[in-house]
């Protein structure tokens, strides 16, 4: 009896070797055989940009006009009507005095709002270094044990005075002492209410820095509004118009216009991450890529109203206009990219562009997978910005030499073995 059971037990134990073994060698052949592709990231990367680099396309003009809105205060007019002016003459200066208010106001806002972050988070930190108490075990309620009234033989005595009205009172007995240490006037919190306590108040911290961004936003926006106050000639031409009456301005009116010689400029959209930088009379290094030539730039107007947004609700966008200086061989329509006078076009490059479809993201981190000596590799990158919903700026992880695969496939295990190949091949 126990021989066959021997006989059995071996058996199973047979025919499960020989099932593992052919199922290992059907899987492997097939990942031999059917190897995951990855492709070059410098053949599917959006390329590489610097930060503060910029790309349009040139509009010509040969007219600058002025509006008046609700807030205009005109100070001083440096111009007549048909005077001629060159770019670069002052035409007028606002009165900054009520936008000067505004800042100051905004920036006291901020700072009182600083202040109260630094409070929460003192709050937070008290939260994480206090101990939970134990929970009190509930006992059930026992029903009372009634006892029979027994005669008070002083309170029936017809000896003992009666008092109409007069009710008799127990003495006053202090309550005991507690022998609690931690006792303290202090909200005491169980497990569950500290984790919870602990939340609520990172989500308010989390909150509290989100407004102060918004209002650092606003201070920005608040100071483009002042500069010097003063509104410099574009192009070289005559005022053609110049009406600073108070009807006018109350009308919302052109106040002072400029006819002369086509200038070229071109606009530019920055996101409100950037939008700090740019101050009007800035100047900008230009670029042709029509004719190769370098020109000078300087920022002429600074959008404080938000443009519209591209995919990314969560990001606004503004718009910069960049005159050409001179432009004198460029023509309208000419691709230009402009940057800040430190960043030279000398083809360097600070990050690597990549479509999110090749990144994924696993409890806020993002990875890809790339080849590693002919296997699957998971690894983690360093994010910077992502642009548009669409592209994710890679500072670090990734180089524009590993190749990396497609992420979503059932084929994208960390250890299968990678098969180089083009774009084309890819999908």
């Amino acid at each position: 009896m126990k021989k066959k059971i021997m006989i059995v037990l071996l058996t199973i134990i047979l025919i499960v070797g020989v099932t593992a073994g052919v199922i290992y060698l059907v899987k492997n052949k097939s990942e031999k055989s059917n190897p995951v592709k990855v492709v070059s990231v410098m053949t599917i990367s959006g390329g590489m940009y610097s930060d503060g680099r910029y790309s349009g396309n040139l509009i010509g003009n040969d007219c600058q006009k002025l509006y008046a809105d609700n807030d205009t205060v005109i100070k001083e007019v440096y111009v007549t009507q048909g005077q001629t002016v060159k770019r670069g003459d002052p035409l007028l200066m606002y009165d900054k005095t009520a936008e000067n208010l505004k800042l100051n106001t905004k920036k006291a806002e901020y700072n009182l709002a600083k202040a109260n972050i630094a409070v929460a988070e003192k709050e937070l930190k008290k939260l994480k270094n206090t101990k939970p108490v134990e929970e009190i075990p509930t006992e059930e309620p026992t029903e009372p044990v009634t006892e029979e009234p027994t005669e008070n033989p002083a309170a029936t005595s017809t000896d003992a005075p009666k008092e109409e009205g007069v009710v008799a009172k127990p003495a006053d007995i202090e309550p005991p002492a507690s022998d609690d240490p931690s006792d303290n006037g202090e909200i005491q919190y169980t497990k569950e209410e500290l984790a919870e306590a602990i939340k609520a108040k990172e989500a308010e911290i989390d909150e509290m820095k989100f407004q102060l961004k918004q209002q650092q936003l606003d201070i920005d926006k608040q100071a483009k509004l002042l500069s010097d106050g003063v509104v410099y000639s574009r192009l070289d031409g005559e005022i053609e118009t110049l009406d600073i009456s108070d009807e006018n301005i109350a009308a919302g009116g052109e106040i002072i216009s400029v006819k002369g010689e086509k200038f070229y400029s071109m606009i530019l959209t920055v996101d409100e991450t950037s939008y700090s930088k740019f101050i009007i009379g800035q100047p900008m290094n230009m670029m042709s890529y029509d004719t190769g030539g370098q020109y000078k730039g300087i920022i002429s107007k600074v959008s404080t109203i938000p443009a519209e947004t591209y995919g990314d609700d969560s990001t606004s966008y503004y718009s910069v206009t960049v005159d050409v200086i001179n432009g004198e061989d460029l023509m309208e329509g000419a691709w230009i990219e402009a940057s800040f006078e430190q960043i030279n076009f000398d083809g360097t490059s600070d990050s690597l562009i990549l479509s999110r479809a090749f990144v994924r993201e696993e409890n806020g981190k993002f990875y890809v997978f790339k080849d590693d000596n002919g296997s699957l590799k998971k690894q983690y990158i360093k994010a910077g910005k992502i642009y548009y919903g669409s592209e994710i700026e890679i500072l670090g992880g990734v180089t524009a030499d590993d190749y990396i695969a497609f992420p979503y496939s059932k084929d994208a295990v960390e250890g299968r073995k990678t098969k180089i190949v083009t774009v084309d091949e890819m999908y």
